[in-house]
């Protein structure tokens, strides 16, 4: 029995908005971000799947082409569960050109919508029912309980980028230079939060898979464990 957690990233997508009153003074000298940029995180979260489409060894192969490792001691793989959580963010900015074309641009507002799947596969060896798949199942769903305490910290660990973000500001010679500017540190912000979440999500799941856990189905089960 083991864990597992794939984070995709898309690109951030832009929305450009130009604003139509022009500064008197320079961009560079009244660039600020707004009093209060919008920022919206919601989680679109999909119910738990249950799949045995792969067996014990077609679980253990697709765990090594992740460059996930296997315990040693713990050869024998008879489930996987995955986190698919996959954040798409959309960024408005505001462009303001002062009489040179100097253009001080801003994140007006940031929608984040994360759309998170958890899958557990349980080996196809082990029929729906028995004394084993009771136990992987139970042993798996430890780890989807695990995910699922996890959508908190993930929506405030964004929430806390995109608070960074909408404090920046950039002056540039083009409203598309500043919100290719603003967009880059966005990107950077999303991925440095994400990296320490991931890692913090790995160090729960992995608490989970214990020595204690692991002989359950042996303990429990006897000669259907069938190693």
């Amino acid at each position: 029995m083991s864990s597992g957690s794939d984070i995709r990233r898309r690109l951030i997508r832009i929305a450009l908005a130009v604003a139509s009153v022009f500064s008197i003074q320079s961009a560079l000298a009244d660039c600020a971000p707004p009093a209060k940029a919008k920022i919206s995180v919601n989680m679109n979260a999909a119910p738990v799947v249950q799949d045995q489409k792969w067996s014990r060894a077609e679980i253990k192969d697709y765990m090594r082409k992740r460059g996930q490792s296997i315990r040693p001691g713990y050869d024998s793989v008879l489930g996987i569960t995955e986190s698919d959580i996959e954040p798409k963010a959309r960024l408005q900015f505001t462009g303001t050109p002062d009489r040179t074309g100097t253009y001080c641009v801003v994140v007006q507002s940031v929608t984040v919508v994360i759309d998170w799947k958890v899958t557990v596969h349980i080996a196809s060896e082990y029929k729906p029912g028995s004394c084993m798949y009771k136990v992987i199942d139970e042993h798996e769903q430890g780890h989807v309980e695990i995910a699922n305490k996890s959508k908190g910290a993930v929506q405030e660990a964004i929430r806390k980028a995109l608070e960074s973000i909408v404090r920046n500001t950039v002056v540039a010679s083009s409203m598309d230079q500043g919100a290719t500017q603003l967009q880059a540190d966005a990107q950077a912000a999303f991925e440095k939060a994400f990296r320490k979440f991931h890692a913090g999500l790995e160090q729960r799941q992995a608490a989970h898979d214990t020595p204690e856990e692991y002989a359950k189905g042996r303990k429990i089960c006897g000669d259907e464990y069938n190693d």
